[in-house]
């Protein structure tokens, strides 16, 4: 394939998979390094160590940190939406609905408070609007329309 190719989005669709497992990898990273600590001692080093990778590796996929920080609160949002929806679609009727969404809920942060403080607190902070409407909005639209 051309380099004009790839430059026009044509890359294989094992370059595309590679490249979208391994920006999953940051974020889920990422995510771990937020919830235990403070903004200010997120670093892009410390991803980078974990991963095994140099910063600039970082960079490929993230053009800085902030960037990182509103995907890894993204990804928080999605994977709430997730399981609710999961769990929305598994009960049999409306009453059963709510319970099973109120549960779902409770179990997916019961013992990982640090990860709602992260989904719900720091996308106050470091939610982005254009994410919430092209990623978060579609998907919580659905619930809505499997919990109605």
């Amino acid at each position: 394939m051309s380099t004009g190719a790839k430059k026009r989005g044509m890359e294989p669709r094992r370059v595309a998979i590679c490249r979208d497992r391994t920006r999953a990898e940051i974020i889920a990273i990422a995510r771990r390094f937020l919830a235990k600590a403070s903004l200010a001692d997120f670093t892009l080093d410390e991803v980078a160590d974990a991963l095994g990778v140099t910063k600039p590796a970082i960079y490929h996929y993230f053009p800085n940190r902030d960037a990182l920080m509103r995907a890894a609160v993204a990804e928080g949002q999605l994977e709430h939406g997730r399981v609710l929806l999961k769990a929305a679609r598994e009960a049999d009727d409306g009453p059963a609905v709510l319970g099973a969404v109120t549960t779902a809920f409770i179990e997916h942060y019961r013992d990982r408070l640090e990860y709602f403080r992260l989904d719900f607190a720091w996308s106050q902070i470091y939610g982005d609007p254009q994410t919430t409407r092209d990623l978060i909005l579609p998907l919580f639209n659905e619930l809505t329309q499997v919990v109605s």
